[in-house]
């Protein structure tokens, strides 16, 4: 025996891949094959009786369909694969939706089908114009209105009439758009490829954001405040609900260029704003805004070498981003943007001087220097018991005041930058001053200003200095 057709379509196997779905699905597949087409209005109805839902979709299109036979063959070549401003290209959803239905009708110009627990029937009777969709297939009352407030949801054109158990569910007008080039499915010499292209973008205030293909939603976004809607074709798997990850990040990417300074501090770090991050679409003015909202105007890279300056700036009340807290992608477009964007630890508080300083020699100090580096080496002997050298210096770079360091066989140094202190805060006796600032630097050597045992250290050196000059008066002498 020989048939024509090489395959059989097995309608329970078929229905069981859509199971998963949610019902709205088989209401936005026939809705969307209307606004497809060439219409002045699109009627729904939709009610629930007897554990069933009852649900047509009538349009006006002059045409009906142009292939009955499109009806229940799936695949087959459509005009709408070549045309970025119909949605369809596969052929099949339709059909998916039927498989779903214990009884599906379609009336139109060319005549009618019918869908039942017998098969598939042809009739005589046609419409003058238009079509009509029935169908009937099991669902709760919570689920029919589940439905009903889904395709309410709808943003449909200006240049039509969309109904709903007669209510006319309005256009909207957009808080924002914009036109850019994005990726789109097209047929071109019969092959289906990929395609940039020219298309606006409406933008709309949204308790439940999705992404819109001309209207009808394809995908949920996660915690934004704008529905996406793309005036084109958007590339999608075969089952319609699935957007490229590549035009996903480009689509948001595009969006945040356009309503960065919209983004408030506490939304700074939603995931379609991660995702825009990882585009090469993102500006860079964005890429700045975005950072500088999530992480405020005092925020530095860590530099894992530079742990100093990594705690410098904590205690500098900065915020000090590290590697984990951000993907590859988002790193590699903050290095783009450079210093403009965010500065590391190092560049801001790098206690390691360049050439470009200069030593102050023994003979230039004052007798206030001498005392400074005398008292200094006494306090970090007789209660650290560490032996302490001072080095003085003049720095044209953004060093601190002083800095403390571990050299290697037990040698310890205090660098004082006299670019940084006055000539008044050098006396030759102790000042609060003076003393705040050998503590602070000398209790290093047990730790960094984030550890507890810094903290200890600071507070101990302080009681026994404390004692010691009650106890003795001219200790400080």
């Amino acid at each position: 025996m020989q048939v024509k057709n090489w395959f059989d379509v097995d309608r329970e196997g078929l229905k069981s891949l859509q199971d998963g779905k949610p019902k709205s699905w088989i209401a936005r597949e026939l809705i969307q094959n209307a606004w497809d087409e060439n219409i002045s209005f699109c009627k729904v109805e939709i009610h629930q009786k007897n554990s069933f839902c009852f649900l047509s979709v009538e349009d006006d299109n002059p045409d009906g369909f142009k292939d009955l036979t499109c009806a229940f063959t799936l695949f087959k070549n459509t005009d709408k694969r070549k045309n970025p401003n119909q949605r369809g290209r596969f052929n099949l959803g339709e059909k998916q939706a039927f498989s779903r239905c214990t009884r599906a009708t379609i009336q139109t110009t060319k005549g009618t089908i019918v869908f039942d627990n017998i098969g598939r029937s042809t009739k005589r009777a046609v419409r003058d114009h238009g079509s009509k969709v029935e169908a009937q297939f099991k669902c709760s009352r919570e689920e029919c209105d589940k439905i009903i407030a889904e395709i309410k949801s709808y943003l449909p054109p200006s240049n039509f009439k969309f109904l709903i158990n007669d209510e006319k569910i309005s256009s909207q007008l957009p808080v924002d758009k914009f036109n850019t080039a994005l990726v789109t499915e097209l047929e071109e010499n019969g092959i289906f490829k990929r395609t940039l292209r020219k298309t606006d973008v409406y933008l709309y205030k949204s308790t439940k954001p999705f992404i819109y293909e001309m209207g009808i939603p394809v995908q949920e976004i996660p915690e934004s405040k704008y529905s996406i809607d793309v005036q084109q074709k958007i590339p999608l798997g075969v089952d319609r609900e699935t957007v490229l990850p590549s035009f996903l990040r480009d689509l948001y990417a595009e969006v945040l260029n356009q309503t960065f300074n919209e983004v408030k501090e506490e939304e700074s770090s939603q995931v379609w704003i991660r995702q825009a991050f990882t585009s090469k679409r993102i500006e860079k003015v964005a890429v700045k805004e975005i950072v500088e909202s999530r992480y405020g105007d005092k925020v530095v890279i860590a530099n894992p070498r530079d742990p100093i300056a990594n705690d410098d700036a904590i205690a500098n009340g900065y915020r000090v981003i590290r590697g984990a807290e951000l993907s590859k992608e988002e790193w590699n477009t903050i290095k783009e943007v450079g210093d403009n964007c965010i500065k590391s630890s190092t560049k801001l508080f790098g206690k390691t001087p360049t050439n470009n300083y200069d030593i102050i020699s023994e003979d230039k100090l004052t007798a206030g220097h001498k005392y400074f580096r005398k008292i200094s080496q006494k306090i970090a002997k007789e209660f650290l018991n560490v032996t302490l050298s001072m080095s003085f210096i003049k720095s044209k770079e953004n060093l601190p005041a002083a800095s403390y360091g571990k050299w290697s066989q037990g040698n310890r140094c205090m660098t004082v930058n006299l670019s940084k202190l006055k000539n008044d805060f050098f006396k030759e006796k102790i000042t609060t001053q003076m003393l705040d600032l050998i503590i602070h630097e000398i209790c290093h050597e047990k730790g960094m200003h984030t550890e507890e045992s810094y903290h200890r250290a600071i507070t101990k050196l302080g009681a026994e200095l404390t004692l010691r000059a009650i106890e003795d008066s001219k200790w400080f002498n």
